[in-house]
């Protein structure tokens, strides 16, 4: 019996490879290799997956086109239109009232008509704005026609621009203006203020006396 034991321990012992001296070594660095290589490649994975996701990221930054006005050119599909939208004429209507507040000849401006055109940018609007502004001191008001760029702001209010600074809304805003039912509404606008300045001297003298006043 004790020797049958014996002989399994053997047969146990003699299955088990015993390392020793080099044999251990190799062994021990073909373990390390393996690791080293396992954790190679896991982290080459996990990099590249990585890199991917942000290629596709930024190529869809880089591909996504501006949403624009595609008929904005065209007087046909772009018409002249009276403002019906209210926030809009609040927001002018807020404009010039600032402005009024600003301007020491400028006592107010009344009878504010606003016309507007789509700009090329999705929901920006070129406005024609059509007053009658009264000078201080001066009983006639003298008509009067500003051209503003609406755009909503990123709390989805209109932004009124008077000053534009970005060559290509400029070039837009020319290439619109140029339209007919535009030019007429300035031909319009002038024959007003024609009429104005022939009806009231003083009126006619103080409006010459600004524009002198701003060539200096």
């Amino acid at each position: 019996m004790i020797g049958g034991k014996g002989g399994n321990a053997m047969s146990e012992e003699k299955r088990m490879p015993v390392l020793t001296g080099q044999k251990k070594q190799i062994f021990y660095t073909g373990l390390v290799y393996l690791l080293v290589c396992f954790m190679t490649a896991g982290v080459t994975v996990f990099l590249t997956k990585e890199k991917k996701d942000e290629v596709k990221e930024v190529s869809a930054v880089v591909t996504e086109e501006p949403k624009v006005n595609t008929g904005y050119a065209a007087m046909e599909a772009n018409p002249l239109l009276e403002n019906r939208d209210e926030e809009l004429a609040d927001a002018v209507e807020a404009y010039y009232q600032e402005l009024s507040g600003k301007e020491a000849y400028a006592e107010a401006y009344d009878g504010i008509a606003i016309y507007t055109k789509d700009g090329k940018a999705k929901g920006s609007r070129i406005l024609y704005v059509r007053y009658n502004m009264k000078i201080r001191g001066i009983y006639t008001e003298v008509p009067g026609l500003e051209t503003l760029y609406a755009v909503k702001d990123k709390d989805g209010k209109y932004d009124i621009q008077a000053e534009i600074s970005d060559e290509q809304i400029q070039t837009i805003i020319e290439e619109v203006s140029a339209q007919t039912d535009v030019q007429e509404l300035f031909a319009q606008v002038e024959a007003d203020y024609e009429q104005a300045l022939g009806s009231d001297a003083m009126l006619a003298q103080a409006v010459e006396d600004l524009k002198n006043a701003a060539s200096h």
